[in-house]
């Protein structure tokens, strides 16, 4: 798979989205079957500022193919040349696209098989809403993170749309509730990042950040999951060496489905690797948290079948946030498992 790069903008300093809003300038790609795709971010002519830069940056964290990149002659724009500000606001987001390179990584599988779109604008999930139909200024990874950035020169607000269902904020899992879709807004700083947030019903998987992939692909990965209003969710995980060509053709991959439902976990290992005895089989599973769980729990079991005791897993539980402790399971230790709480 090759890279799409979108025609070379220039860089102003007055509001981000230039002559067309950027995010929905990657929505969709425009050649066929190719979702790697990106802007020169902080531009490609002309001279960045650092406000533009890092706004650019948080916002280009998102881009599925994500390059700063600029023309011969033209000022350094890499994060660390334009101010500790930018440095440090570049870093922090960076972390955070590090975290979620798992659920990107499985995004483009699903694109792969099934000509399913990596980034989409909102709506593509919600053809019915009319408020979606106008919005350019956020966009989603998959149908289950929404990105809402901070695209203007001085911006002291920011709005954003929450189509119809459960919205749970990424990074406090706080839930933001849309009955039939809700204009919102809050209000932003030099210091602020884009807001993302998670859709009831989803169910994605993340990893540690590191300085690069080949030591965050070793850290341990959580288990992120969303209740709808029906308390379910659903999601997947897809694990390959992240290297090598053809994993998908010869079979050496690892995948699995996940589901949540009647107050349970199930995990259903869809397909083993060659072999569970090289170095990129050894991440492990190490939390599961749940957003949108009501009431008291008071125990919680991981077991192989529906005969096994189980065994007792460390929790902790608050407002509406479940975090359980699943102690370093190996993705190829088990060809299922479910993890149930009980009130």
């Amino acid at each position: 798979m090759f890279c799409i790069l979108l025609p070379s903008v220039v860089s102003k300093s007055q509001v981000l989205p230039l002559s067309n809003p950027l995010p929905i300038s990657i929505l969709p790609c425009p050649v066929p079957g190719q979702y790697r795709v990106g802007a020169d971010i902080c531009g490609f002519f002309g001279e960045t500022t650092p406000e533009l830069c890092k706004r650019w940056m948080q916002l280009g964290a998102f881009y599925p193919y994500s390059r700063n990149h600029n023309t011969l002659g033209s000022k350094p724009q890499g994060p660390g040349q334009l101010g500790d500000d930018v440095g440090n606001a570049s870093r922090d987001i960076m972390r955070v696209r590090y975290k979620l390179l798992p659920y990107l990584y499985f995004l483009f599988v699903k694109a792969n098989r099934h000509g399913s779109t990596v980034v989409r604008p909102l709506h593509h999930e919600f053809p019915t809403d009319q408020t979606a139909l106008s919005i350019d200024r956020q966009f989603l990874w998959g149908s289950c993170l929404l990105i809402s950035p901070i695209l203007e020169q001085g911006q002291a607000e920011l709005a954003y749309y929450l189509p119809k269902g459960k919205w749970f904020n990424y990074f406090t899992h706080v839930l933001e509730d849309s009955a039939n879709g809700a204009q919102k807004k809050v209000p932003v700083d030099a210091e602020s990042m884009p807001l993302l947030h998670l859709r009831g019903g989803c169910v994605i998987v993340e990893q540690e950040y590191a300085n690069n992939t080949h030591f965050s692909r070793q850290k341990p990965l959580t288990i992120l999951a969303a209740l709808d209003a029906d308390k379910k969710a659903n999601g997947g995980f897809f694990w390959d060496d992240g290297v090598s060509k053809g994993t998908m053709c010869n079979g050496d991959f690892y995948e699995a489905k996940i589901v949540l439902a009647n107050n349970s976990l199930h995990l259903t290992v869809q397909h083993k690797p060659l072999s569970d005895d090289v170095p990129w089989t050894k991440v492990k599973f190490d939390k599961l948290v749940i957003m949108g769980v009501e009431g008291t729990v008071k125990s919680v079991r991981l077991r192989e079948s529906p005969k096994d005791q189980g065994e007792d897993l460390s929790f902790t539980k608050s407002e509406l946030v479940l975090q359980i402790e699943l102690g370093g399971k190996g993705i190829t230790q088990y060809d299922r498992f479910e993890v149930l709480w009980s009130y």
